[in-house]
């Protein structure tokens, strides 16, 4: 099966260790949810992908046995934490959006590889804080990883080697001699779904960023194709922005998940006259304002 061209799977297929794959990514479009600075989906009272922080965070619960001494069930219920923050962290992992179209489960079965190294990923997932004790005797543990950086989902799927395969725009630019240091894109309003690699397509669907355009492919894997802010004062003081950011309306969603943003062609010209002077995209200096 090729990436680039596939269907994605039937919606009915069924995730690692039980879980349905549209269940997740329809809990991922229902629980978007914006703090005063940070993005963050809430796929159940017990996960969230926080896409600001980029981390993939799972609390899970085990209960101690019957049998034993307290030392015994104490640790046996630390064990059951542990299994099922693992089995949550999988399943979550696995129903990230790489694209507008793909998720990583696809990867997943498509690569024996892929999967052994997203299980590797999971299995080394970083304990935060500490084991918490209940009243009942059972315990509840927090382990999280990292969606790009070291160690992270970005590397493994290295989402810069899959282009989404959309048609490059046919746009001429507008001339822009102001040097503008990046884009924000302002998608309030529009639902947007977050995901590791969105495009930002013109008015026709052709495609302004990113797929047709040559990527740092380390920053891409550090830090993402790029970044989510819940709030413009966020957006603007983004490392990302610089001090002279271009600041462009989207205009509606595209694709399966929601994920890639249109904007007005007067927008994309200008973005792409913005970017001809001063080459910021190829340094991935995007923002989406969600």
């Amino acid at each position: 099966m090729n990436i680039k061209n596939k269907v994605i799977l039937p919606l009915i297929t069924v995730i690692a260790l039980g879980f349905n794959l549209s269940t997740i990514n329809q809990s991922m479009a229902e629980s978007t949810n914006m703090t005063k600075s940070n993005v963050v989906q809430n796929i159940n009272g017990d996960t969230q992908i926080d896409w600001s922080k980029n981390v993939i965070k799972v609390t899970g619960s085990g209960a101690p046995p019957d049998r034993g001494s307290a030392a015994q069930k104490r640790l046996m219920a630390i064990r059951a934490a542990k299994t099922d923050a693992f089995r949550q962290l999988l399943e979550t992992t696995e129903g990230v959006h790489v694209n507008a179209e793909t998720v990583v489960r696809d990867f997943v079965t498509e690569s024996d590889v892929v999967k052994t190294q997203v299980q590797g990923l999971v299995k080394g997932a970083e304990q935060v804080g500490d084991v918490r004790y209940l009243s009942d005797g059972s315990v509840e543990i927090d382990l999280q990883i990292r969606i790009f950086g070291a160690e992270s989902v970005a590397s493994v799927i290295k989402p810069e080697q899959h282009p989404d395969n959309i048609t490059p725009t046919k746009l001429e630019p507008t001339n822009v001699s102001q040097n503008y240091t990046s884009v924000i894109v302002d998608c309030r309003g529009l639902n947007v779904q977050p995901a590791m690699s969105p495009s930002i397509l013109d008015a026709e669907g052709g495609e302004v960023y990113y797929g047709n355009l040559p990527v740092d492919p380390d920053f891409v894997i550090n830090q993402g194709i790029v970044s989510y802010a819940a709030s413009i004062s966020e957006a603007k003081k983004n490392a990302r922005a610089g001090n002279n950011p271009l600041i462009v309306k989207g205009t509606k969603v595209q694709g399966l998940f929601k994920s890639d943003v249109s904007i007005s062609d007067s927008d994309a010209k200008k973005l792409i006259g913005a970017n001809n002077t001063a080459q910021f995209l190829k340094s991935s200096k995007v923002i989406m304002l969600i």
